[in-house]
This record gives structure tokens, sequence and C-alpha cells, in this order.
């Protein structure tokens, strides 16, 4: 996938949230997990698709962190948190880097 111009190419993980978000997985399953999220992350949400590419029936512990939204697509809800938090955060360092560069 191409970078997207302004796209934040990084999202915070917290690895105590990790580690107790994913106790109950297998490894395979906490690799299904990460590859999800990143692509999550790169195009804001995930499809059925994208869904069905990385898990099988025995992965119903996935599959619930993942709701539908009105629109079919499917989304993490912390992972949602995290990216709109780094945007509040990019937003505000860069307002507060015009306001200084203003008063110059």
């Amino acid at each position: 996938m191409k970078k997207k111009k302004g796209k934040d190419p990084a999202f915070l993980m917290y690895s105590g949230d990790f580690l107790v978000g994913t106790m109950t997985m297998t490894n395979e399953q906490v690799g299904k997990y990460v590859r999800l999220q990143c692509l999550h992350h790169q195009k804001g949400f995930l499809t059925e698709t994208d869904l069905k590419q990385y898990l099988n029936d025995t992965d119903l512990i996935l599959f619930e962190k993942f709701f539908r939204a009105d629109d079919g697509n499917y989304y993490n809800q912390k992972m949602l948190d995290v990216i709109n938090e780094r945007k509040e955060y990019t937003a505000n360092r860069l307002k507060n880097f015009q306001k200084k560069k203003d008063k110059e």
C-alpha cells in the first residue's frame, strides 16, 4: 500500500492492554490479530473479505474483537480510539506550532 499524504504511519500499542486483550488467544491468533489491526489502521476499517482472509471457524475469539458498522464494514473499538487520540494529538501539536509561528 502506498503511504497516503498526511496519513499517520504508526499507531500506539499499549502493551498492557494488548497482553490482557490477547491473553486467551493462541500465538497464531495473536499473529492474525496484529495483522488485522495493522490493516485496520491502514484502511480505517475492515471488510468482511479482510476478516475472512485471516480468520476461520475456530477464530471466534478474534471475530468478537470486531464490530460491524452501519455501512457493513468492520472496526475494532480500541483501534478507532487510538487512531482518534493520535489525530487529536497531532492536530493540537500543529495548532500550537502555528500559534508559535504566528507570534514570531
